[in-house]
């Protein structure tokens, strides 16, 4: 690709799996392979990197404590039209947030290194439930990328219609010289909050 455009890649998007079982050890091969191998082959900056997770870098170790399965059980379950109000309750309660993003902590620290990462809103460290990163192009326009998450509700029984985006995800403004790419691992099919998802970003 590179050498089809005579140039440098500007970016490389990442729209997740990058790990197989969401172990430290598979980020730091992940990590080694982008900064050794495909950044100088591609011509692309370390820090123009962008990534949002896939069910693959959940680590499944941390999800099965009993009430971890029964959260999700009871979110999976929960009447549709009740179930983004539910999750967001789980979400801002700190005990209950903190069990919903363990099994990302793996991934998190990886995509800290790229400014990617992703949680419960914090004020101190400026964790957002999305990842968003501006890229100026050469019109002098911004291409703004939004990367949300589908894997806060995540175990072996993922399915299509099972999974949630989480509804804590910022809206879309729109603004004039900004172009918007959104970013999800799961299309629309595999979310039980689709429907207010697409509504939301396509708006």
């Amino acid at each position: 690709m590179r050498s089809d455009l005579e140039r440098p890649i500007d970016a490389i998007l990442i729209s997740g799996d990058v790990a197989f079982q969401g172990r430290k050890d598979e980020y730091d091969f992940a990590f080694e392979w982008l900064r050794d191998t495909l950044c100088p082959a591609s011509g692309c900056d370390l820090e123009n990197i962008f990534v949002i997770p896939g069910n693959h870098d959940v680590d499944r170790g941390a999800t099965k404590a009993p009430v971890h399965e029964a959260a999700r059980k009871y979110l999976r379950e929960v009447p549709l039209h009740q179930a983004n109000a539910e999750i967001i309750r789980y979400v801002d309660d700190p005990l209950s947030s903190k069990m919903l993003f363990d099994p990302i902590e793996n991934y998190n620290r990886f995509a800290a290194k790229f400014l990617c990462e992703i949680g419960h809103y914090e004020r101190e460290s400026g964790r957002k439930p999305y990842a968003c990163r501006d890229f100026e192009l050469n019109d002098g326009s911004t291409l703004r990328i939004w990367g949300f998450n589908s894997v806060l509700i995540c175990d072996g029984d993922d399915d299509v219609n099972k999974m949630y985006v989480d509804p804590s995800a910022a809206q879309i403004p729109r603004e004039d010289g900004v172009a918007h790419i959104v970013m999800c691992h799961h299309p629309f099919n595999w979310l039980r909050n689709a429907k207010e998802f697409r509504g939301r970003i396509e708006e």
